[in-house]
This record gives structure tokens, C-alpha cells and sequence, in this order.
């Protein structure tokens, strides 16, 4: 992603009810909103460390946590729409024309939560978190997200 593309999806963004209402309720403000999308961009991207991104945005790990715990939902109602929930390609895989999506799923951790702990917690993974599952077709769009 460029710089330019980067300002504009920004821009975007900053325009949306979902961010607007973020911005009325959010507890870090000693970094700008532009270094609050980029931070939660690289972890996305890269699943980078907390104690990494401490050191590139010189704030603490509290802070980094915070901005990713509050950014987060807000980038899935924006860019849900995005997603298709339905092919959007005939292609299939040189493996077998019957392969037509791949799957992957991942987790993402998340702060263990005051309540209700155990609905959190993945015991094959070790530690409280999100399971994320995608289906996404041979042109590399997601199909389906759960």
C-alpha cells in the first residue's frame, strides 16, 4: 500500500459513522489517529509484537493493546461491506477443478476478559483469543468470513 492509497483509505475512514463514534469514545489520545490506523495495520499485516510496535510508536504495551482493542471493531464494521459473502470467481485450483476456495483460520488474541472468561478461552491454542475463518477464492477475494 502506498502512501497515497494510505491518506485516502484514512480519509475514508475518518468519514465513517463507525470511526466517528470511535473517536467519541476513545481512551488513548497521546498518538494521532493517522499512527492508531498504522499500528493496527502492521500487527494485522505482520502479527508483530506488542513490544515491537512499543518501540516504533514509542508508547507502552497498555497503549498499544488499547489502540488494537479499541480499532479493531471499527475496521470490521467498515470494511465488512467489502466482503462478498459469495464467489466471486469460476476460477479452481491447477490441483483439481473442484478446488474452488482455500481456507484458512487463525487466532487472534485478545485481553482476558472480567467476565465470562471461558467463552474467550481456546484451550488448543492456550490462550484467550478470537478464531478467525476465511474462505477466499482463487483471485485472492474473500468469499466468506466467520
Amino acid at each position: 500500500m502506498t502512501r497515497q492509497e494510505f491518506n485516502l483509505m484514512q480519509t475514508e475512514l475518518s468519514s465513517s459513522a463507525a470511526f466517528k463514534s470511535y473517536k467519541k469514545s476513545t481512551r488513548v489520545e497521546c498518538v494521532s489517529e493517522q499512527n492508531k490506523l498504522l499500528l493496527v495495520f502492521i500487527w494485522i499485516v505482520s502479527y508483530t509484537k506488542y513490544a515491537e510496535l512499543t518501540s516504533l510508536f514509542g508508547v507502552s504495551e497498555f497503549v498499544v493493546k488499547s489502540i488494537i482493542d479499541e480499532l479493531l471493531p471499527v475496521l470490521v464494521e467498515f470494511f465488512g461491506g467489502s466482503i462478498l459473502e459469495r464467489a466471486s470467481s469460476e476460477k479452481c485450483s491447477v490441483l483439481s477443478d473442484r478446488i474452488r476456495f482455500v481456507m484458512d483460520s487463525t487466532i487472534t488474541p485478545v485481553r482476558r476478559p472480567r467476565k465470562q472468561q471461558e467463552r474467550a478461552y481456546n484451550g488448543h491454542y492456550k490462550c484467550h483469543g478470537k478464531l478467525v475463518h476465511l474462505l477466499v477464492d482463487m483471485d485472492g477475494n474473500i468469499a466468506s468470513m466467520a
